[in-house]
């Protein structure tokens, strides 16, 4: 039973359909539960598996006691219904791909089957979008993981560090993000991609790809994108992922009447990612905070140099000067002039784009990424059946 909170595009369950081919590919059947639709429960669809909904997922959401005590109810609820689901699919293991998943890791320990907890989030003190809850903050979601995980995955060192703490009570194995195999395959030139996507065919492209979501600094990066048009007009900026138009919105207004008004092109969804990260000269990934981003792992794969936040598992997957760039969240300047340095320079970007492919390749690889987790899915199961 693989289960992920939501089906809307984005990281989490992009990862996951990656761990739902490796298992349907050894010929397990994998029973996929989705908390919210989207158009991502096509492709667990179309690798075999059978696709559930059930409303899950609140128990880290609320912001006042008695909100939270509501909330667990109704996560309690959901519990129940994993419960029932179990009964029907009799799993051998579940899996929880995000840390929301607390319902289905509690049915689990109901029937005393092994969960796999994967755990790809940042509580808010280091810049992450999950809340310490007002009833018995982190020590009770660290409680729930000891208690209710046979085994915890963790994206990155920040996030084993940030969510699960220095002594736990489960075995906990950091496994970073992979890129598909198609991200390293990718031959088209960036002429060819750029007319797929609508982009300029001359000039430079610094590209910024994910949701659109406060957490992935996009004022941020339009402040520096400011500052690096000034010094090269002819530089065009893209930007992929959909989200609250109202953020859009307000994207759009920073930079009406500006310099950028006519540089910035607001794409959406982009399902062919490896195009846009081929028709770009630099990758940009400002985020406030991130585990481990997709966003960094894929145009490295595609062979596209990175600048990102000096945050979280951004760090720890982009060594400085020699995979990528580094620079401090929230400094314009100090983004702005890593954008002039690899924009002034093809041979540094063609430099630091054949070892980031290198680094890639070595541990970034669809293939290890399944072996690992599918390791971790065999222990779990050989010691329950022990």
């Amino acid at each position: 039973m693989f289960v992920q909170f939501t089906a809307e595009p984005s990281g989490s369950p992009m990862s996951g359909v990656l761990i739902a081919k490796a298992l349907r590919g050894r010929g397990d059947a994998v029973d996929a539960i989705f908390g919210r639709p989207g158009s991502c429960a096509a492709l667990y669809e179309a690798e075999g598996c059978a696709v559930h909904h059930l409303p899950h997922g609140l128990w880290l959401t609320a912001d006042r006691w008695y909100r939270q005590l509501r909330r667990w109810g109704l996560d309690l609820t959901a519990a129940r219904q994993f419960s029932r689901l179990i009964r029907e699919t009799k799993p051998d293991v579940v899996y929880v791909n995000n840390i929301t998943g607390a319902a289905a890791a509690l049915a689990a320990r109901w029937h005393g089957i092994p969960c796999v907890w994967h755990l790809r989030e940042l509580f808010q003190d280091v810049g992450g979008e999950v809340a310490d809850p007002p009833l018995g903050g982190r020590s009770i979601v660290r409680l729930a993981l000891n208690r209710l995980a046979s085994h915890i995955v963790a994206v990155s060192h920040a996030v084993r560090k940030n969510i699960v703490g220095e002594r736990p009570a489960v075995p906990v194995s950091v496994v970073p993000n992979a890129a598909f195999a198609a991200f390293f395959s990718e031959r088209r030139s960036p002429e060819e991609c750029r007319r797929l996507l609508g982009l300029p065919l001359t000039g430079p492209i610094i590209g910024m790809p994910g949701t659109l979501r406060p957490m992935k600094g996009h004022g941020f990066f339009l402040e520096a994108a400011r500052l690096a048009h000034a010094r090269h007009p002819e530089c065009h900026f893209a930007i992929t992922g959909s989200g609250q138009p109202a953020y859009r919105a307000e994207l759009e207004a920073s930079i009406a009447g500006t310099s950028l008004a006519d540089r910035v092109r607001f794409l959406g969804n982009v399902n062919d990612m490896a195009a846009f990260y081929r028709a770009c000269d630099v990758i940009c990934v400002p985020s406030r905070s991130d585990p481990c981003p997709r966003a960094v792992i894929e145009p490295l794969a595609i062979g596209t140099p990175v600048i990102g936040s000096d945050v979280g598992g951004i760090s720890e997957t982009l060594d400085h000067g020699r995979t990528g760039l580094l620079v401090p969240y929230d400094d314009a300047k100090a983004l702005g002039i890593a954008f002039e340095r690899l924009l002034g320079s093809p041979e540094e970007r063609a430099r630091l784009a054949t070892a980031a492919r290198a680094r890639a390749e070595a541990e970034h690889r669809e293939d290890l990424y399944c072996d690992r987790v599918l390791r971790i899915i065999d222990s779990v199961r050989s010691k329950n059946e022990s």
